[in-house]
C-alpha cells in the first residue's frame, strides 16, 4: 500500500493504520473537524489524535468505537427527556465518561455541566444546560457521520 498524501491514511511499521500528517489528504472543512493541533480558529469537534492514542491507532476500533458513541449519546439523550433530575444526571455523567474516551471535549464539558445543573435542580439552569449538551451532541454526531462517511472501513 503506498505511502504520503494520495493515501489517505499511512500504515505504521507494523501495519496499523494511522491518520496522516494534519493536512495530508484532507480537506480543510475537515480538518477543521477533527483536528487536535489548533489549525482551525474553533476547537475541534472531534480530537482524534486522542482517539487513535485510545485505540493504539487500530483504525477498524476507532470506527467501531465511534459508532457506538454515536448510538450511546443519542440513546442516553433521548432517555433524559422527562426523566427525574437524579437519573438524567446519571445519563449526562456517562455521556461525559464516554465523550472523554473518543476525545469529545465539548460535549464531555457540557455534560458535566448538566449533571452539575440536575443536581442543584434549578428548571432555568437544567434547561440552559440541556440545550448546551444537545448542541454539543449533535455536533459531535454529525462530525462522526461525516467522518465515517469519508473513512474508507479497513
Amino acid at each position: 500500500m503506498p505511502h504520503g498524501p494520495a493515501n489517505r491514511f499511512n500504515r505504521n511499521r507494523t501495519g496499523t493504520a494511522t491518520y496522516p500528517p494534519a493536512g495530508q489528504g484532507q480537506s480543510a472543512e475537515h480538518r477543521a473537524l477533527v483536528s487536535c493541533s489548533g489549525e482551525a480558529s474553533r476547537p475541534a469537534i472531534l480530537d482524534i489524535a486522542h482517539l487513535a492514542r485510545m485505540t493504539f491507532g487500530d483504525m477498524g476500533l476507532q470506527r467501531e468505537v465511534l459508532g457506538l458513541f454515536d448510538r450511546q449519546v443519542a440513546m442516553l439523550l433521548a432517555r433524559m427527556h422527562g426523566a427525574p433530575p437524579t437519573v438524567t444526571a446519571a445519563l449526562a455523567h456517562t455521556i461525559g465518561g464516554s465523550a472523554r474516551g473518543v476525545g469529545a471535549w465539548e460535549v464531555a464539558a457540557a455534560a458535566e455541566e448538566f449533571e452539575r445543573a440536575a443536581r442543584q435542580a434549578g428548571a432555568d439552569t437544567v434547561g440552559e444546560a440541556l440545550r448546551a449538551l444537545e448542541g454539543a451532541i449533535g455536533a459531535a454526531r454529525g462530525a462522526i457521520g461525516e467522518l465515517l462517511a469519508g473513512v474508507p472501513a479497513p
